[in-house]
């Protein structure tokens, strides 16, 4: 081999070399790539969980809380009711004192 020769094929195996390296490095990238790919969706899947553990929770809650708002309606109601018949005995108790009075058994507007 000539001294040509011999410098063609250094050139050439550091030519070699060098794209061996650059390979290399990129299979690293696309590992890199790959892991973060999955590492991504990993995170992703645990957002959408996180999301659906929070949207059960909030339809929970508000579950509980229209039985409160349905409690206190009904407490409300069953007051409502309480005071209307309170408001009838007292009318009632009304009639019964014009009777007393009036000795006519009935209100006094009656004749």
């Amino acid at each position: 081999m000539t001294k040509e020769q011999v410098a063609e094929m250094a050139a050439l195996e550091e030519e070699h070399r060098i794209v061996k390296e650059k390979m290399e490095e990129q299979d690293g990238v696309v590992l890199e790539i790959e892991r973060l790919e999955k590492e991504i969706e990993n995170e992703e899947e645990m957002k959408r969980r996180e999301f659906e553990r929070m949207m059960k929770l909030k339809a929970k809650w508000m579950k509980e809380d229209s039985k409160e708002g349905q409690i206190e309606s009904d407490s409300d109601s069953a007051r409502s009711f309480d005071e209307k018949d309170s408001g009838e005995k007292m009318s009632g108790d009304k009639d019964q004192d014009d009777e007393k009075k009036n000795g006519d058994g009935g209100s006094s507007s009656q004749m």
